[in-house]
């Protein structure tokens, strides 16, 4: 179970990405309303899953059982046009107490739909319940949870709703970030579980990787659908 996803690379091998100025944000596409954390001044590094910064999550806007909660800020491609260097925000959440031996396993979490505006970004605004619910029992059973924001939603430039590409581009990037910013507490396994709008992003990587099991949700549920993923390729350092 070693190493990053056959997605990624694939997705990422023919790149020729460099590392770019952030876009100016533009309100017309829903920009602004969040706070200078989502906010990238430097160059964006061409290297996707670079963890740019990482701040602790208010407790209103996490999981009730986490034992840690951050916001994150994270380097990814452009997945409209697969080249250019985005920054993306997100959060990551670890259990509480010390973390197994070889770290906790991930729940790769592509989110249902919450907006096109910046103040939709799940970071930045209350969860819904439900999906509250869902990510606190993966907790309970000994996941880590990282959650993506998509590219655009929080973060400069305009969020591609429901184009399946960015959102897998996103979701990947962002447990690639945690597993280089976070080592000795996060492990090389991999659940993706989608809801809704990230039932698309899940869909796209099921042919792409080794999968003992998948699973999407159209609607709430009370148990998780998704089962283990194993990743191939080599652990990125």
């Amino acid at each position: 179970m070693r190493g990053l996803p056959t997605l990624l690379a694939a997705l990422l091998a023919s790149s020729a990405a460099h590392a770019v100025r952030p876009p100016a944000p533009d309100p017309m596409q829903g920009n602004g309303g969040v706070s200078a954390f989502y906010t990238w001044q430097a160059d964006i590094p061409d290297e996707p899953g670079k963890m740019l910064r990482q701040e602790p999550l208010d407790s209103e806007l996490g999981l009730v059982n986490a034992g840690q909660q951050l916001r994150i800020l994270y380097s990814s491609t452009n997945g409209i046009d697969g080249t250019t260097p985005v920054a993306v925000s997100g959060a990551v959440f670890l259990p509480e107490g010390r973390p197994p031996a070889g770290g906790w396993p991930i729940i790769a979490w592509a989110h249902g739909t919450t907006g096109v505006a910046d103040v939709c970004a799940p970071s930045w605004r209350a969860r819904y319940f439900y999906e509250a619910a869902y990510l606190a029992a993966w907790l309970t059973a000994g996941y880590a949870v990282v959650a993506t924001d998509y590219q655009g939603l929080g973060t400069a430039g305009p969020h591609p709703y429901l184009a399946a590409r960015p959102e897998a581009y996103s979701v990947l990037d962002s447990v690639r970030a945690a597993l280089r910013a976070f080592p000795t507490q996060l492990a090389n396994r991999i659940v993706l579980a989608g809801f809704s709008q990230g039932a698309g992003a899940a869909y796209l990587l099921i042919p792409q990787v080794r999968i003992d099991g998948w699973g999407v949700a159209k609607r709430a549920v009370d148990v998780p659908l998704a089962a283990a993923i194993e990743r191939r390729g080599d652990r990125a350092s």
